[in-house]
């Protein structure tokens, strides 16, 4: 059989971290070959042009990537052959490649009833499952079973990953993940694993695979602020800072990533170098409330207590009503009463 494998193609929405499965593109349609006009006389006694004849024609349009040409001819072939499995196989492909995933998944699920072991049907039926609208369990089911037939394809195992992911059981979402990413490990992948074991609630050991993919996405800046943000919950806060790092190395005009990145270096313990962070925020953004507030935390907690009191009152000044704007309140009367019980 061809190996049409055109599953394992990946998209990531790098703010939401979300992972979707499509088929590949097409490829460029080659100029179909030179068929011969007398083809041998079919198996089942029918006519010259009919039956395998037909399989035959289709599956030179098939190799040639001619997907629409070679229908007609794979018609007639299960005509008059209806039980000839890969011919069902290889229309339902030849669907697929032409958009049709209606009859692309008729196609797929009839060779899969003639035989039950044709790997690349369960492979492309289950991509086919992951797409909108999307039916995990479905893919569950076909992809499963194409794992135990051809244990060492990692698309098969990435793709069942999805599967289970998206089906909530994590357990067997993670062994394969794992599984793939030792048959062909890529930086896309295992930020998929990152992916489901955060939604897993699993943040530290999330922050493992975010920290083996940094190197290669610190050109992509969405990227590194979705692993920044990670990296911060699953506190892990030193690559917290050097993926801000990246993402202000590319886009250092957002006021909101300095305060972020400021707060992982005041974890870090690093509080001169979280209120130069605080301060660029202002400075690019001079009414952003939560910089003051935290300008003001940092003061307060160095006792620079003129300087606290004049970022809290920013704070309040820009919003009394707001949560940083009731959180700076307090912070001025737990000051007012420290005053007060000194003197």
């Amino acid at each position: 059989m061809l190996s049409h494998r055109f599953s394992q193609c990946f998209l990531l929405a790098a703010f939401g971290g979300i992972l979707m499965v499509t088929g590949c593109p097409s490829p460029p349609i080659a100029p179909p070959p030179l068929l011969i006009a007398d083809p041998p006389p079919t198996e089942d006694g029918r006519m010259p042009g009919a039956g395998m004849s037909d399989f035959d024609r289709g599956m030179a349009y098939v190799k040639n990537e001619a997907y629409a040409e070679a229908i007609p001819f794979l018609n007639r072939a299960l005509a008059a052959q209806p039980n000839n499995a890969q011919a069902q196989y290889y229309r339902g492909l030849c669907y697929d490649q032409s958009g049709n995933r209606s009859e692309a998944e008729k196609g797929y699920k009839r060779a899969l009833e003639l035989d039950a072991n044709l790997v690349e049907a369960r492979v492309n039926l289950g991509a086919i499952y992951l797409e909108e609208p999307v039916r995990p369990k479905k893919a569950v089911g076909v992809l499963a079973d194409a794992a135990r037939l051809d244990p060492n394809a990692p698309d098969v195992h990435r793709n069942l990953a999805l599967a289970y992911q998206l089906v909530a059981d994590y357990r067997n979402s993670a062994k394969h993940y794992e599984t793939a990413l030792k048959l062909q490990d890529d930086g896309e992948l295992r930020f998929a694993y990152a992916n489901m074991l955060y939604e897993a609630g699993k943040l530290k050991e999330s922050s493992v695979q975010m920290r083996k993919v940094l190197p290669a996405l610190k050109d992509d800046p969405k990227a590194m602020v979705v692993l920044a943000q990670r990296f911060a919950k699953a506190k892990a806060w030193a690559e917290c800072v050097e993926a801000f790092d990246a993402a202000l190395k590319h886009d250092g005009k957002q006021a909101k990533y300095f305060v972020q990145r400021g707060l992982c270096k005041h974890s870090l313990k690093q509080e001169s170098d979280a209120r130069v962070d605080y301060l660029m925020a202002i400075k690019l953004d001079s009414a952003f409330q939560a910089a003051y507030y935290y300008l003001g935390m940092s003061y307060r907690q160095d006792k620079r207590r003129t300087k606290a009191a004049n970022a809290f009152e920013k704070t309040v000044k820009l919003g009394p009503g707001t949560p940083y704007g009731k959180k700076a309140k307090k912070k001025l009367k737990e000051m007012a009463a420290e005053n007060a019980g000194a003197r």
